[in-house]
């Protein structure tokens, strides 16, 4: 509960134990974290109650209503609406109730701040939507209000982008390859 008594985040999992009065405490089995429209789930989770950080090493996954994730670690700070990711990041980006295509993006590490619409990716970056696709050491991405989609994209050192049939007769395709790369 918040500091008024409002519901700050809901937490489920085959074991919760801890002392009230406690400002670090672990939750395992089947965890489910519900806070701000974002949903974190694993099989262990640590939470900072002074610092509003839910987070984990073991492997998780986050979702919100059009953008999802998964990573060998998941941190989730509350007071900044900020997600982490690291290790094996895959984060996709969907429009809410429409199917099709979708923003992939994998990477060593991922920072998304919801607040703001922005994230980065570093390590090991490639990304694709569409009918292009690119990689790079780090990506910088812009999303959409209702995190639908992208503004734009920033890739930069030694960015390549990849760019297929796109002409009318579907065969218009190409590549760009610079240090920096700026779509949108």
């Amino acid at each position: 509960l918040g500091p008024a008594g409002e519901t700050a985040s809901r937490l489920s999992a085959d074991e919760v134990v801890y002392d009230p009065g406690s400002l670090l405490f672990t939750v395992p089995g089947h965890v489910r974290v519900e806070a701000d429209g974002v949903v974190l789930e694993g099989d262990s989770f640590d939470y900072d109650k002074a610092n509003g950080l839910f987070g984990t090493t073991a492997g998780g996954v986050f979702s919100s209503k059009t953008m999802s994730g998964r990573a060998a670690e998941v941190l989730y700070t509350e007071g900044t609406d900020e997600v982490r990711l690291a290790g094996g990041v895959r984060v996709e980006l969907t429009a809410a109730g429409r199917t099709g295509e979708r923003v992939v993006l994998t990477c060593d590490s991922f920072t998304y701040g919801r607040r703001d619409h922005r994230g980065i990716a570093t390590g090991r970056t490639e990304f694709s939507e569409g009918r292009w696709r690119g990689e790079a050491r780090s990506i910088s991405i812009a999303a959409t209000e209702d995190e639908s989609g992208l503004e734009s994209a920033g890739l930069d050192g030694t960015a390549r982008v990849l760019l297929s049939g796109g002409g009318s007769g579907g065969s218009e395709s190409g590549e760009v390859r610079a240090d920096r790369v700026r779509v949108a």
